[in-house]
């Protein structure tokens, strides 16, 4: 498989890039969790609702996290935008085998504890109101046949217009500990749907 990679410009591009086109198109963008300081690799599993999310985790990685930047992206959008190749994102497809390869590429990723790996468990796009969320196997493999401990993240992306014609972008966070709720990939949905429930009704909240 083809491996991500960090180029010398493109990369620093993309990054700043993203921040320039969520600064033109997004009113307010507002960052809310209970996360912890740590020094371990980071796995951010987001809700996966548009051609925007990349960016999302990426302007989050610069602003909280501030580690090497890596993506997991189905290999057909991946060839409709080769230059993510260059600014860390690496391809996986339905095919099992390749599958498998694209997990132990995120096992060594998640080795290094510079590196934050975004991975999406939906494994397609679906509507911000689609609940409950659905998770893919594959996240569920990866967790059981980590090398080395690791932070895992939930991270919910909702956007709301509010009193704006451009919309407001809330991020939520939540830590997950897998050690002590496993990784068996129905108690991480349940753990997820409850933060991603949570998170809803803060926004609702927020407008209040």
């Amino acid at each position: 498989m083809i491996k991500a990679g960090h180029h010398w410009f493109l990369y620093p591009f993309f990054e700043w890039y993203g921040q320039i086109r969520i600064k033109q198109h997004f009113k307010n963008v507002r960052i809310a969790g209970d996360l912890y300081d740590s020094d371990l690799p980071t796995l951010i599993l987001p809700n996966h609702f548009s051609w925007w999310d990349g960016f999302f985790i990426s302007y989050l990685n610069r602003k909280i996290f501030r580690k090497k930047f890596y993506v997991m992206m189905l290999e057909e959008q991946l060839n409709a935008h080769p230059f993510f190749r260059k600014t860390g994102a690496f391809p996986v497809n339905k095919n099992p085998k390749s599958i498998i390869h694209s997990m132990r590429y995120a096992i060594e990723i998640l080795k290094n504890r510079d590196n934050l790996l975004a991975f999406f468990p939906q494994g397609q796009f679906e509507s911000i109101y689609q609940q409950p969320i659905h998770f893919k196997r594959g996240l569920s493999w990866l967790l059981t046949n980590l090398e080395n401990e690791i932070q895992v993240v939930f991270a919910a992306n909702l956007t709301e217009y509010f009193d704006s014609a451009k919309p407001y972008l809330f991020i939520y966070l939540q830590n997950y500990d897998y050690k002590k709720y496993g990784s068996d990939i129905m108690q991480i949905e349940k753990k997820y749907n409850e933060f991603y429930k949570n998170s809803f009704q803060k926004n609702i909240l927020t407008n209040n």
